[in-house]
C-alpha cells in the first residue's frame, strides 16, 4: 500500500469515525428531548408509516450504490449508468408506495397514515439519487466532503423537530423533520460530488452493477 493511499485510508477513518460519533450525539440527544415534548402514540405512529418505506429503501437503488464503489469501470460511465437504472426504479416505488398508502393506513386502522406515508414516499426517490452521489464521494476517496452531508441534514433535522414539536404539530414535525433531512442529504451529497449528469448508459456497466447489486439486496434482506 502506497504512502498516500494510506493517508487516504486513514483520513478516511477518522472522518468516518468523527461523523458518526457527532450523528450518534445528535440523535442521542434529539431523541431525549422529543421524548419529553411528543407522545409514545406520536412516536409509534411515526414507526408504522416508515415501516413500508424501508423496506423500499433497500431496494430503491437496486444495491447500485454500493456496487458504483467497487466498480472497476470509468467512474464517469458508471455513475451515469447507475443514475439511468435508479431514476426508474426510484419513481416506480415511490408511486407504488403512493398508491398503497389507503392499504398501509387501513391494515394499522390509522387513517392519518395516508397522508403520512404518502408524504414520506417521496424520500424513496430522493434517497437512491442521494445513494449514487454519496458512493462517487466514497470512490473518490472525499471523505472530508462526506462530513458536511452526512452531519448537516441530522443538525438541521435536530433543530426543525424540535421546533415543531415544541409548535404542537405532534408527529407531523417527526415526519417533515424526516423529509427535510433526506431532502438536504441528497442536495449536500450532489454538490459535493461535482458530478455532472451525461446521457451515457453503458450496457457492460450495468450488468456489472446489477450483478453486485442483488447480492448487496439478499444480504440487506438477510441481515
Amino acid at each position: 500500500m502506497s504512502e498516500n493511499l494510506k493517508a487516504l485510508t486513514l483520513r478516511g477513518i477518522f472522518f468516518s469515525g468523527l461523523s458518526s460519533i457527532i450523528i450518534r450525539l445528535l440523535s442521542f440527544f434529539t431523541t431525549l428531548i422529543l421524548s419529553r415534548i411528543l407522545s409514545p402514540y406520536d412516536f409509534g405512529l411515526m414507526g408504522q408509516g416508515i415501516l413500508f418505506i424501508n423496506i423500499c429503501m433497500i431496494l430503491n437503488d437496486l444495491g447500485l450504490s454500493t456496487a458504483l464503489v467497487y466498480q472497476k469501470e470509468d467512474l464517469e460511465k458508471s455513475a451515469n449508468t447507475a443514475l439511468f437504472l435508479v431514476l426508474p426504479a426510484g419513481v416506480f416505488l415511490t408511486i407504488l408506495t403512493y398508491f398503497l398508502a389507503p392499504l398501509i393506513a387501513h391494515f394499522f386502522k390509522e387513517n392519518s397514515l395516508l397522508e403520512i406515508t404518502r408524504i414520506l414516499s417521496l424520500t424513496i426517490f430522493i434517497s437512491a439519487l442521494a445513494g449514487i452521489f454519496n458512493a462517487i464521494l466514497n470512490k473518490k476517496m472525499y471523505f472530508k466532503k462526506l462530513l458536511i452531508p452526512e452531519v448537516a441534514p441530522v443538525l438541521l433535522y435536530s433543530f426543525f423537530t424540535i421546533l415543531l414539536a415544541r409548535l404542537n404539530f405532534g408527529v407531523w414535525s417527526l415526519v417533515y423533520g424526516y423529509f427535510m433531512q433526506v431532502l438536504i442529504n441528497f442536495i449536500l451529497t450532489y454538490f459535493s460530488s461535482n458530478f455532472k449528469f451525461k446521457l451515457i448508459f453503458d450496457k457492460k456497466s450495468a450488468l456489472l452493477m446489477l450483478n453486485y447489486g442483488k447480492e448487496v439486496i439478499l444480504t440487506s434482506i438477510i441481515l
